[in-house]
C-alpha cells in the first residue's frame, strides 16, 4: 500500500507539472469552435485524472510509472553522490572548450581573418568534441551508445544555436514547422510570429536574407515582440495526416516553451533540440542492441546530411532512426544464436518498423526481411505466429495507405513544384503501355543515384546552404565502418541477405517510381525530385548485408570506436560552420 500511494504521488506531480505545462502553452479562444475546447479539456483529464487513476488500477501502467520514478531516484542519487567529480569533469570540458576558442582567436589575428560568433562556437564545439573523445579514450567499446549520444548531441546544438531562427534552411522545413503548430493547437493558435516566420520561407532559402548578423538580431526583435503582443492571425495550416506523429519530438520542445513563456526565438530552437535528442536517443538504443554493428550505426547516425536534418525541421531523422532500431533489434537476434525474441523485444521491434514507414508509407517493404528471423530465435510456435501476424498486418496497413487512396481516388494531378508538365494520371497510364522502356528509364537513373562515387549527395548535402568541402572523408569513413566494425562471428544467414538486398531495392524503386509520377514530366527520360537523401533509411541494411561476416579486427577497440566517429561530427561542424560563417 506504501508503493501504491508513492507512485499515486509522483504520478500526480508529474502530470499536474505537464498539465500545467499545457494548459500555459495552449491559446485559449472559445471562438475557435467547440471541438478545439472539448479536445483541450479532454487532454488535461486525462493527464491529471486518467493517467493517475491507471496508475493506481493497473499493473502495467504502475510498473512503467514506477521505472521512471526509479530512475528519477537513481539519477538524484547519483548527482549526490558524485557531484564533485562531475563539477570536475564539467569544468574540464570548459576549459578545454575556452583553450580552442582562444586558440581561434589567436588564429584570426594571426592569419587576418573575422573571428565572429560563429567560428568561435564551432572552435568551442570541437573542443568539447574532443574532450568527450579523450574521456572515454579507455571505455569508447564498452560505452559506444553514450558516445555517439553525447558526440550527436554536441555537434547538432551547435548548428542549431548558429543557425537563424528561421525556416528555409532544410528542405520543406516551413511545412514542418507548420504541421507542428497544427498538430499541437489543433489547427489553432496561429500567431503573427509564426506567419512572419513561415511567408520568409523563399527569402532565407533563395535570397540567403537573415543570415548577417544585423539581420538576425533585427528578426529575433521582431518575432519576440510579435509572439510576445499575442497578435493573431487567421489559421492557415497544414492538413494534419499520417506524417503528424513525426512532429511529436518538436511538439514537445512546442509545449514546453510555450508553458514556460520562453521567448519566440527560444522555442523555436528548443522544438529542435528536442527532434535531436529523440534521434540521437533511439538510434543509441538500437546500438545498443548490437554485438558488432554498433560503429556503423553510429557512423550512419552522424552521416552530416542526417545530422542536418535532425537539427532542423523534418522528418526524415524519425524515418532514419526509428527504421535503424528496428533492424537493430533484428540483427542483434541474429547476432545472438542462443537468444531467444522477447514480447517486449517482439512489439519494439515491429513497431519501430511501422512508425517509421508511417509517414512515407513507401517504405514498407524494408520489413520484409523480418519474415526470415530463424525459427530457433522464438520461445513457442504461439510467439512466432503473432509474429507474422503482427508484422504481416502493419505492413499490409502500411501499403495500403499508399496504394488505396491512389485506387479509390487515382493517382491525382501530381506536385505542382515539378512543373507544368506534370501529371500523375498520364504518368501512370504511360508506364503501364511502356514497361520496358520504363525500365530503362529506372535503370539508367540508378547508374547515378546508386553510384557510390555520388555518395556525397546524401552525406554532405545541407539543402539551401549547398554542399560540404570535406565529403570524400565522411564517405570512406562510412564504407571502412561497414567493412571494419566485426567480431569474427556471423550476423546473417543467406535468406535475410537476400531478402534484404531485395527489399532494399524495392524501396529505391518504390521511392523513385513515386517520384516520376508525381514530381516528374510525363514520358521524361530521367526521374526528377528524387533526392539522395531517401536512402539514408536503407544505409544500415545495404550495408550490413554486404559486408564480409567473420573478420577478426585486429585494430584497438576503443580508437577504432572514436576516431571514425570524431571524423564524421567535426566534418559536420566544419562544413557547417564554414557555410553559416560566410553568410554572417
Amino acid at each position: 500500500m506504501k508503493t501504491r500511494r508513492r507512485d499515486i504521488l509522483f504520478c500526480l506531480i508529474l502530470n499536474s507539472v505537464l498539465g500545467l505545462l499545457f494548459v500555459r502553452a495552449e491559446f485559449w479562444n472559445f471562438n475557435d469552435g467547440l471541438l478545439h475546447e472539448i479536445i483541450y479539456l479532454a487532454a488535461i483529464f486525462a493527464v491529471c485524472i486518467l493517467v493517475p487513476f491507471l496508475v493506481y488500477r493497473n499493473t502495467a501502467v504502475q510498473k512503467l510509472y514506477l521505472y521512471l520514478y526509479n530512475q528519477a531516484v537513481k539519477c538524484i542519487q547519483y548527482l549526490k553522490t558524485n557531484i564533485k567529480t562531475i563539477l570536475l569533469t564539467a569544468g574540464k570540458a570548459l576549459c578545454t572548450a575556452g583553450v580552442f576558442t582562444v586558440l581561434m582567436y589567436a588564429a584570426s589575428k594571426l592569419f587576418q581573418f573575422e573571428n565572429n560568433y560563429i567560428l568561435s562556437l564551432a572552435s568551442c564545439t570541437a573542443g568539447l568534441i574532443l574532450y568527450i573523445a579523450w574521456y572515454y579514450r579507455k571505455t569508447a567499446a564498452e560505452k559506444a551508445e553514450r558516445v555517439f549520444f553525447l558526440l550527436a548531441v554536441t555537434a547538432g546544438m551547435f548548428f542549431i544555436m548558429t543557425a537563424p531562427a528561421e525556416v528555409g534552411i532544410c528542405w520543406d522545413d516551413n511545412f514542418h514547422y507548420d504541421g507542428t503548430i497544427a498538430m499541437v493547437t489543433v489547427n489553432g493558435a496561429y500567431y503573427a510570429s509564426d506567419a512572419e516566420i513561415i511567408d520568409h520561407v523563399a527569402d532565407v532559402a533563395l535570397d540567403k536574407k537573415f543570415y548577417d548578423r544585423e539581420s538576425r538580431g533585427q528578426r529575433t526583435e521582431l518575432v519576440n515582440g510579435l509572439y510576445a503582443d499575442g497578435e493573431m492571425m487567421p489559421y492557415n495550416h497544414a492538413n494534419l495526416g499520417l506524417n503528424t506523429i513525426t512532429y511529436i519530438p518538436f511538439g514537445v520542445g512546442l509545449v514546453i516553451g510555450r508553458g514556460l513563456r520562453l521567448p519566440y526565438t527560444w522555442i523555436f530552437r528548443l522544438e529542435k533540440i528536442c527532434n535531436l535528442l529523440f534521434y540521437a536517443a533511439v538510434i543509441a538504443a538500437g546500438m545498443k542492441r548490437l554485438q558488432f554493428g554498433k560503429l556503423l550505426a553510429a557512423v550512419i547516425g552522424l552521416i552530416p546530411t542526417g545530422l542536418f536534418m535532425a537539427s532542423s525541421f523534418s522528418y526524415d531523422p524519425w524515418i532514419i532512426s526509428l527504421s535503424m532500431l528496428g533492424f537493430s533489434y533484428f540483427f542483434g537476434y541474429l547476432q545472438d544464436e542462443n537468444s531467444k525474441i522477447t514480447n517486449r523485444d517482439m512489439v519494439i521491434m515491429i513497431g519501430a518498423f511501422f512508425l517509421a514507414c508511417l509517414p512515407k508509407a513507401v517504405y514498407f517493404v524494408i520489413m520484409f526481411p523480418l519474415l526470415f528471423m530463424p525459427k530457433d530465435r522464438f520461445q513457442s510456435v504461439r510467439q512466432r505466429r503473432w509474429y507474422y501476424i503482427s508484422g504481416f498486418t502493419l505492413a499490409a496497413v502500411l501499403a495500403g495507405s499508399f496504394i488505396l487512396p491512389r485506387l479509390l481516388h487515382g493517382a491525382g494531378s501530381g506536385d505542382s513544384r515539378g512543373g507544368s508538365d506534370v501529371n500523375a494520371a498520364e504518368q501512370v497510364r504511360f508506364i503501364l503501355e511502356n514497361p520496358m522502356r520504363y525500365a530503362r528509364i529506372l535503370f539508367h537513373f540508378f547508374l547515378s543515384y546508386l553510384n557510390p562515387v555520388n555518395a556525397f549527395q546524401y552525406m554532405v548535402n545541407y539543402a539551401y546552404l549547398g554542399f560540404g568541402k570535406i565529403f570524400h572523408l565522411s564517405t570512406v569513413t562510412l564504407f571502412f565502418a561497414a567493412v571494419m566494425d566485426k567480431n569474427g562471428r556471423t550476423g546473417k544467414t543467406k535468406a535475410v541477405t537476400f531478402s534484404t538486398m531485395f527489399a532494399v531495392m524495392c524501396a529505391i524503386i518504390l521511392v523513385a517510381t513515386a517520384m516520376y509520377i508525381s514530381y516528374t514530366a510525363v514520358a521524361s527520360e530521367t526521374v526528377a525530385g528524387c533526392q539522395y537523401r531517401y536512402l539514408i533509411p536503407i544505409v544500415l541494411p545495404a550495408l550490413y548485408v554486404n559486408s564480409f561476416d567473420r573478420l577478426k579486427n585486429p585494430l584497438d577497440k576503443n580508437l577504432f570506436m572514436l576516431v571514425p566517429q570524431l571524423i564524421m561530427v567535426l566534418v559536420f561542424v566544419c562544413d557547417t560552420a564554414l557555410a553559416l560563417s560566410s553568410l554572417y
